[in-house]
């Protein structure tokens, strides 16, 4: 088993196929997801009386959890296998947008 440090990585390349599209689909949703940098608001206010008004934005963010497990090969076996999932805290009710 060779061990590194995946900055420094050139390259990636996933034994099973069907992970490397799985990974691969989730970081470009969460480059889509970071690539959103601002926001268009639009506030109207009734005509009357003078008045003090505050406004206040909060962006919630889903949480992403990575989750490893490594199992070291039996006696007379030459794999390692490394498993690897992703909890995914959604609290801002819009799941579909985290998922395309």
């Amino acid at each position: 088993m060779d061990q590194f440090i995946l900055e420094d990585a050139q390259g990636l390349e996933f034994a099973d196929a069907r992970l490397g599209e799985q990974v691969s689909g989730a970081l470009t949703a969460l480059r889509s997801a970071q690539d959103r940098s601002g926001r268009d608001i639009s506030i109207h206010l009734a005509d009357g009386a003078q008045r003090t008004v505050r406004i206040g934005y909060v962006a919630e963010a889903p949480v992403w959890k990575t989750a490893y497990r490594l199992t070291l090969p039996k006696a007379g076996e030459d794999k390692a296998q490394l498993q690897g999932w992703v909890v995914l805290e959604n609290m801002t009710g819009d799941a579909g947008r985290m998922l395309r």
